[in-house]
């Protein structure tokens, strides 16, 4: 109680950094974690999509770890939302949820015309293993007529 206004309202509590951390590791946890199941990932899939180990991601989601930046900015590309988002409570709303479906509906579509790249550049490497394979044979022959000639053969 205030003595000079006679104000009986108690005083905000005081919140540690250490409070705060701790609220935002939790809520990147759970962000995290539910983007994942959202995503129907399971933490081993989730991990091996990141470049990381499945103890590392359930580090994270059990918020006895936070991801780095870098990894926050890997996650949020696999998971198909922003970095902003894994920091967010997932059960508020999110006024930029169309403008993410679009993010996601790009990278997507990037993500089909890497597959058909990467799909010509195998087609690419097998004709060059096939033509390989071939001079190496020829080679192989070449050697074999030129041993028969250097003993005499006919």
């Amino acid at each position: 109680m205030s003595a000079e206004t006679g104000d009986t309202t108690p005083a905000p509590p005081v919140t540690s950094m250490a409070t705060i951390g701790a609220t935002a590791r939790c809520r990147v946890a759970t962000s995290i974690k539910a983007t994942r199941a959202a995503r129907g990932m399971s933490q081993a899939a989730l991990a091996h999509a990141i470049g990381r180990s499945q103890t590392a991601v359930s580090y994270w989601e059990g918020g006895t770890r936070s991801p780095g930046v870098d990894d926050l900015a890997v996650l949020a590309a696999v998971l198909g939302c922003t970095i902003g988002d894994l920091a967010d409570d997932p059960d508020a709303h999110h006024p930029g949820q169309g403008h993410r479906l679009h993010e996601i509906g790009v990278l997507r579509s990037r993500a089909e015309v890497l597959v058909t790249e990467a799909d010509r550049a195998w087609r690419e490497i097998a004709a060059l293993a096939r033509i390989c394979d071939r001079m190496h044979a020829e080679n192989t022959e070449l050697r074999a007529e030129n041993e028969r000639l250097k003993a005499g053969a006919p």
